[in-house]
């Protein structure tokens, strides 16, 4: 997929923005595990508005941005990430439980670069 792809890059640091109130999923850690393998800085923010703000303030080479963010869904920072001039080209990858065709074509409109659906 796109999503592995972008993992093989020369990408050095990353943003992971998805929620802190729900266990981190099992493919999740493994997706943060191969990018700390490949010496990569990852960081974490917990919700939709600090996600925008360490955007905004880090320099990073990939956002991998989960849907059910509080505060302002995964949707809407995708949207805003991508009205940014900054970081209009910075690869958004949406990894989600959603796997409806809606919330895929959503996620394309929204600017994501690719959309990993988890089981």
């Amino acid at each position: 997929t796109y999503a592995t792809w972008w993992i093989k890059q020369s990408i050095r640091r990353a943003l992971v923005n998805s929620s802190k109130t729900v266990r981190i999923p099992s493919y999740m850690v493994e997706l943060i595990g191969r990018l700390r393998g490949k010496q990569m800085e990852v960081d974490h923010a917990a919700d939709g508005s600090t996600g925008l703000d360490r955007a905004l303030t880090g320099h990073y080479d990939l956002v991998i941005l989960d849907l059910m963010l509080p505060e302002i869904d995964g949707f809407e920072v995708c949207r805003k990430l991508r009205a940014m001039p900054l970081l209009a080209e910075v690869p958004i990858i949406i990894i989600t439980s959603l796997e409806d065709r809606d919330s895929r074509l959503e996620g394309i409109q929204a600017g994501a670069d690719d959309q990993v659906a988890t089981q």
